[in-house]
């Protein structure tokens, strides 16, 4: 009866199949018009009607939302999973009946509402959006379909397609995950890295080994995190590869500035990687190679369909030497490096469905460089870096029935980094050569962490979290060699670290974040507050506005060494507000974006002031330690075009950082050595399944080149091309992709920031940023 009068008068019918198939109705009757019908045959089974949106859902009469005078609330709490992989979607987009949220990083959910059956709406970058009907007290596992499902040797495009923005939702994020990510010239090896680059407030030109460079922040600054694992280096010191393998990566966000209390633990911008949580179907997994590297991944199912474990390892290699290749250049390093990395992750879901996951990651990495040159005076200088990251995470999700989302994570991350950096010089008018260089140093960083989460059940208008956590720093500076006056150093900090955020819906269209963080060390017992506040206005349905604004401070910092010729070393060590200040900063960010079926635009606005960064200067008699402070103030302006498959896309930043530092009793403003005023970058990937092509650009203005000793600074423009190509064929089992990659394809001579040898007469060494580096690529997935 209810499907024919669905059918006959175009309504919207939800029950139980299993109260209907037990209420059996014989009625003859006229009703003016469906509702009345409805409301008759509830009547007759013992139900009642009510209404969800336009869909007429049947509940049982003796529901308690119908006993008076007494307000009974139901809970909804469930998790978003991709459809295929049964991957959880982290921070997918929820709107239950009038109430708006956002999953957590493991995609759950919990939501208290007056109504027993409520409307759901998803939406998630790269997946078709999701509408249904829910009921309450039940665990709900949501699956969303990918936009782009391959199926043997052809795509089927589902019928509610949709392209989800990738930025706008928040005050200055960017999200990436592995279904809306495209082929990418360089990804292979550094996925994140290749990928980044590309949108603005990320520069490109420097290419920065040990950081990246966000709205101007400082090396050290921007907070990575992969699975609560802390990762002070997020690529290789060769910078041709990525710290985290990108088989294991589910989907990545970039915070970049004006972010909440819940987001990171430094002052700077903050990349939050997620890992995968695993398929518990059956067993999948790549084998990738390339001439530089080769990639392994496989993901096992475990008890019963209950549990995953991801594997993942990769070594680098030289299959092709393109070095023979390349021109000789004149007053550039040629580098090579080493890169070993292992990954490790279990994931189980235990029988009243909360989530138990053990992560690790572990990866070491070598660099040497050499350079020669032979004219009047003979120049000579030999480094050789590198460093190993070592990281733990255990994470325990609860759901309460009543109290919402708890959260325990346990992680410890170790840091080790090493350099031996030689040079010399010999004078025509001399026999042997003299060493002005020789510094041989490690250090060693460890971070402990306990934390406490806990995100209360979205209630009417508001979605309160708090978190409670315990963090320990501990650092060593070894210097085996001389290092001018500088000495060995060693210390730790303990501290407390917790905060309250509210979301607050104002208004259909306005929501307001507001948060306070503390921090309390345990050496001084001064607690550091720092409150924050986002807004999001949804001026229409394409068209959003967003701002925010807030205190930050970091613990745990990379200062810079500065030796007699200029030369620069970066090393972590612990900002306790005794030997080295605490850094604070106060983000200022506003932003506007449009999202359209084939436009999309974003520009954002920001202005940041920092303090407590340090700088040391050394030379044979004495080492300062130099304070100092920076503003940096920039746009971004983003465009993305659509048309068919296709994507081509647009970004210009324009930005400053201005620095003062107190030396020797005198305060030196000037440029920072990161601050580039233009960068222009544009990409394109065209979907000619089974063919891709790719191609990107980047041109910026230069960053500052600066000769500590003289003074001296010198701006070189940036440019770098990138292209590359993909074919993909599958067979019953196996899915197929080969193609190549060109890296800087005119080669041209881009010099990496801050990495230079300065020999005494003035003579400096640049170390290259990439050279011409051609790749050929071969993945095989089952």
């Amino acid at each position: 009866v209810l499907l024919d009068l669905s059918a006959r008068y175009d309504i919207q019918i939800s029950i139980n199949a299993t109260t209907s198939s037990a209420c059996k109705i014989t009625i003859k009757k006229n009703f003016k018009d469906a509702s009345a019908a409805l409301d008759e045959l509830a009547k007759q089974c013992q139900l009642e009607i009510t209404k969800v949106g336009e869909v007429y859902s049947f509940i049982d009469a003796k529901s308690p939302i119908n006993e008076k005078n007494k307000i009974v609330y139901f809970q909804y709490q469930g998790e978003i999973v991709d459809k295929q992989s049964h991957e959880a979607l982290p921070y997918a987009k929820i709107k239950i009946g009038s109430t708006g949220l956002i999953a957590d990083e493991n995609g759950r959910f919990s939501v208290r509402s007056k109504n027993p059956i409520e409307l759901i709406q998803i939406k998630y970058l790269g997946y078709s959006i999701k509408d249904s009907t829910i009921s309450h007290n039940q665990h709900l596992k949501i699956e969303l379909k990918p936009q782009n499902l391959q199926l043997k040797a052809v795509i089927i495009d589902t019928n509610n397609r949709v392209h989800q923005s990738q930025i706008g939702d928040q005050t200055g994020r960017t999200k990436f995950n592995d279904i809306s990510t495209a082929l990418i010239p360089g990804g292979n090896n550094n996925w994140m890295f290749n990928y980044m680059r590309l949108y603005p407030g990320i520069m490109a030109a420097g290419e920065s080994v040990s950081d990246y460079i966000i709205w101007g922040s400082y090396s050290g600054q921007n907070h990575i995190i992969y699975d609560g694992i802390t990762l002070f280096n997020s690529i290789s010191v060769s910078n041709e590869i990525g710290r985290v393998n990108p088989s294991i990566i589910k989907s990545l966000d970039v915070y970049k500035g004006g972010y909440n209390v819940d987001v990171g633990d430094r002052t700077g911008g903050v990349l939050v990687i997620h890992g995968k949580t695993g398929n518990k179907e059956k067993v999948t997994g790549n084998i990738s190679l390339n001439n530089q590297i080769a990639n392994i991944y496989v993901d096992i199912p475990l008890f019963k369909k209950s549990s995953s474990l991801q594997l993942s390892a990769r070594k680098s290699y030289q299959l092709i030497n393109f070095n023979k290749f390349k021109r000789s250049e004149e007053g550039f390093v040629t580098p090579e490096f080493d890169f070993t990395d292992f990954n490790l992750k279990f994931s189980t879901k235990l029988k009243n469905n909360d989530l138990l996951q053990i992560s690790s990651i572990a990866s070491s990495d070598e660099y040497s460089a050499s350079f020669e040159k032979k004219q009047s005076k003979d120049y000579s200088a030999n480094l050789l870096s590198g460093s190993n990251q070592i990281g733990t995470s255990l994470k325990y999700v609860h759901n309460s029935k009543k109290r919402g989302i708890s959260t325990i994570t346990l992680a410890h991350s170790n840091y080790l980094s090493f350099l031996t950096n030689e040079a010399s010089l010999k004078d025509s008018s001399s026999s042997t050569a003299t060493i002005f260089q020789n510094n041989n140093w490690k250090n060693n960083f460890n971070e402990y962490s306990a934390k406490y989460h806990h995100s209360f059940n979205t209630h009417k208008r508001n979605s309160i979290e708090m978190s409670l956590g315990y963090i320990r720093n501990e650092f060593d500076f070894i210097l085996n060699e001389n290092l001018g006056s500088f000495e060995d150093k060693s210390s730790e900090l303990d501290r407390f670290s917790g905060f309250v955020k509210d979301r607050i819906q104002i208004a259909k269209r306005f929501n307001i974040d507001l948060g306070v963080k503390i921090d309390l060390p345990f050496n001084s017992l001064k607690p550091y507050v720092q409150p924050r506040v986002n807004g999001l206005l949804n001026l229409t349905d394409r068209f959003k506005l967003n701002f925010g604004w807030g205190i930050y401070n970091q613990f745990a910092s990379q200062t810079s060494i500065v030796d007699s010729v200029g030369a620069v070393s970066s090393i972590w060590q612990i900002s306790d507000d005794s030997d080295v200040p605490v850094q604070s900063a106060m983000h200022n960010v506003i932003g506007l974006s449009y999202s359209g079926n084939k436009i999309e635009i974003g520009i954002d606005g920001y202005y940041k002031i920092m303090d407590g960064l340090s700088r040391y200067y050394t030379d044979n008699l004495t080492t300062n330690l130099s304070i100092g402070s920076a503003n940096a103030i920039g746009s971004d302006l983003f465009l993305k075009f659509r048309f068919k498959k296709h994507e081509i896309w647009t970004s210009y930043s324009i930005g400053q950082v201005e620095e003062s530092f107190v030396f020797e009793n005198k305060v030196f403003t000037e440029l920072a050595p990161q601050s580039q005023l233009h960068e222009v970058k544009i990409a394109s990937v065209l979907n000619f399944h089974p063919f891709y092509f790719s191609a990107a650009s980047v041109y910026g203005s230069g960053i500052q080149s600066i000769l500590v000793k003289n003074g001296l600074t010198h701006t070189q423009p940036y440019l770098r091309t990138d292209i590359a190509f993909q074919y993909k064929f599958n067979t019953k089992k196996l899915n197929f992709e080969t193609g190549f990659s060109i890296v800087n394809l005119f080669n041209n001579r881009n010099a990496r920031i801050s990495q230079f040898t300065s020999f005494p007469d003035g003579t400096v060494a640049s170390t290259r940023a990439t050279h011409f580096t051609p790749s050929i690529f071969f993945n095989v997935k089952f």
